[in-house]
């Protein structure tokens, strides 16, 4: 499902995989599943030549299938409920020589039952649900016919109040494709996460004598050099405030090479 919903241009050129790849907000906080785990389901969606499109879609939830030796879990059992999400977007720009940019909003439905994240002891809710918002635009380059320039791109999610472990997300960046003229397919990129801990559960934290949660920050910047046309390397550093939204934990720094081939 994550391979349809969600999904941003620039976002996966990160190490830290809170930043590449789909927000943290609907994975932690619903039974969003992302790649490579699978899930059955069926999609419909509408789409016009102006960039327009909306879609919609029916998938089911097993929590099992995250789990160590169930990767290749085709079956239901242990199936909590379904998974239905709804997009609308609009993109524009069909080559890497435009403007290009893509710009949508979602909202999900989970129907499994899910504990009170403030309040253990209360009964079950019936549902969890979220919303989302994604952006990501060129806004400049250093000659009309190039795909060299700068990129920019912003996240919101929204999770259930009484459910989602992360009530709220922010993750704003940028990236800058061919910074050097000769190596054009290179990418700087720099970005920023914000993780908010719901505040039911810190409360609840507060309540119990336990470590409080809050929220947590980072900040990656990179260089993707792409060495071959199968092969990027990716050297990076990230800063990370609060870990685990313990304040209690101290801030760290954080050193990463990626490299990423496709066969």
């Amino acid at each position: 499902m994550g391979n349809d919903f969600g999904g941003l241009p620039y976002t996966c050129n990160f190490n830290n995989n809170g930043q590449c790849g789909h927000p943290l907000g609907p994975i932690y906080s619903s039974g969003w599943l992302d790649n490579p785990t699978g899930q059955w389901g069926l999609r419909v969606k509408w789409s016009d030549p102006a960039g327009w499109y909306a879609q919609t879609g029916i998938y089911d939830v097993v929590p099992m299938r995250k789990q160590a030796g169930s990767g290749f879990r085709v079956s239901n059992r242990g199936k909590t409920g379904l998974f239905l999400p709804v997009e609308a977007g609009y993109t524009h720009g069909k080559t890497g020589y435009d403007y290009g940019g893509t710009y949508k909003v979602g909202y999900y439905l989970d129907t499994s039952n899910a504990d009170d994240i403030g309040d253990p002891a209360a009964p079950r809710a019936s549902h969890r649900s979220g919303s989302y918002i994604q952006l990501a635009q060129r806004v400049l380059k250093p000659e009309g016919d190039t795909v060299r320039g700068l990129s920019v791109f912003g996240v919101a999610t929204r999770a259930d109040a009484r459910t989602g472990l992360m009530r709220y997300s922010w993750e704003a960046g940028l990236s800058w494709r061919g910074v050097v003229a000769s190596r054009e397919d290179d990418v700087l990129s720099l970005a920023w996460n914000r993780l908010d801990i719901s505040d039911r559960l810190a409360e609840h934290q507060r309540l119990t004598g336990k470590d409080v949660q809050s929220n947590e920050q980072f900040v990656e910047l990179n260089y993707g050099v792409q060495v071959a046309p199968w092969l990027i390397l990716r050297p990076a550093v990230q800063y990370v405030a609060r870990p685990g939204a313990y304040a209690s934990r101290p801030d760290s720094w954080v050193f990463t090479l990626q490299a990423q081939a496709t066969l």
